[in-house]
């Protein structure tokens, strides 16, 4: 472990059932590391260059399920994760694994700020035993930058306006029993 390296997360996952047909579940983690090590660059004479950083990292994710029969069934699900890094210092990897002093002034910054939001929606249906029918849309936005931002607010609104890629996908599954064909 990295000298002075240290972090700390907290986590908030409340529940609420409402009646045997809906769940709803929200999910809050956040984990910041003070003075970690990372990889950055190779540079113009093929120095490995290090870094020292400080990085946030946040998810968020809200679920709701809702169960229109027994054999039917709605999901949503949405997602944010947001990575945040500050370099503090460049450093030179040496061939036993130290870091040595940049003596070669690497003077780019590797600051990120990386960003991935994913909006699933999906509906399920068992219309035989065995058999199955799903289908589910899906949203993805990937945004990554040297800017970084410091407010979520700020931050969701500059990557919500990013392109986005769109899915929708159909699947059946069907349940052939062998033993009835052979019968017929």
């Amino acid at each position: 472990m990295t000298k002075g390296r240290h972090e700390y997360g907290i986590e908030f996952e409340p529940r609420l059932r409402i009646g045997n047909r809906m769940l709803i579940k929200y999910s809050l983690k956040e984990k910041s590391i003070f003075n970690e090590e990372g990889y950055v660059d190779v540079d113009s004479v093929q120095n490995i260059i290090f870094g020292r950083r400080d990085v946030l990292n946040m998810t968020n994710n809200f679920f709701i399920s809702y169960i229109i029969t027994p054999n039917m069934n709605l999901q949503l699900e949405a997602r944010h994760y947001w990575s945040r890094g500050k370099y503090s210092s460049y450093h030179v990897l040496q061939n036993d694994g130290t870091l040595a002093a940049n003596n070669y002034n690497y003077n780019s910054s590797a600051d990120f700020n990386f960003n991935a939001v994913n909006i699933d929606f999906g509906f399920t249906w068992q219309f035989l035993p065995g058999s199955e029918m799903s289908v589910v849309y899906k949203n993805s936005i990937l945004g990554l930058s040297n800017e970084l931002k410091y407010n979520f607010g700020d931050d969701i609104n500059q990557t919500l306006n990013l392109p986005q890629t769109n899915s929708l996908s159909i699947k059946i599954l069907y349940y052939l029993d062998s033993e009835k064909l052979k019968k017929k």
